[in-house]
């Protein structure tokens, strides 16, 4: 997803995008790996402004994902809905150091993307504000009481009769523990 700032010298740019999620290299593997399943398009709307010797990209992402439940491992939808800000330079500009440092800045530090040329490259933001976005646990209700560890019922939908595990008591010996003033 290319965009070509010359557009920029006259007046703000918005855009509307839908793209197919193999355009996006780490959503596709996670995809190809099992562990997401994507029910729709990413779509971006896109505000692009120049302020100064900066490109200030504002934009609105959405992206249904269905994962498994990390409890029952039964299906559950989302809607991943992410608001993201990001500014675009062609150089870094000169920061003053105050006394000997010569330690230098990086994009990384100053929030900054560099880009090249005339155009910037809006994908690689877009992929990694999804993949920041997705839950890493997701849930299928917060109430999800999962599988059973002894037996590996589903207890949201059925009982069973096997006991608990016993309580993992790794702290039962600080119990007694006092500390002395």
């Amino acid at each position: 997803m290319r965009i070509d700032v010359r557009e920029l010298k006259r007046q703000p740019l918005d855009l509307e995008l839908q793209e197919p999620v193999a355009s996006f290299p780490a959503l596709a593997a996670l995809q190809d790996g099992g562990q997401v399943r994507f029910l729709s398009p990413v779509r971006a709307r896109l505000q692009l402004s120049r302020c100064a010797e900066l490109i200030e990209v504002t934009g609105q992402l959405q992206l249904e994902v269905e994962q498994d439940c990390s409890r029952c491992l039964a299906p559950c939808r989302q809607q991943l809905n992410v608001r993201f800000h990001q500014a675009f330079a062609e150089q870094l500009p000169e920061v003053a150091c105050d006394g000997d440092e010569e330690d230098g800045l990086t994009a990384d530090d100053m929030g900054l993307e560099l880009y090249d040329g005339e155009t910037i490259d809006v994908a690689g933001e877009i992929e990694q504000q999804l993949l920041l976005a997705m839950p890493p646990y997701p849930l299928c209700s917060e109430q999800c009481q999962g599988l059973c560890p002894q037996c590996g019922i589903d207890r949201n939908r059925e009982r069973c009769d096997c006991a608990l595990p016993p309580a993992r008591l790794s702290f039962a010996a600080l119990k007694d523990f006092k500390v002395e003033k």
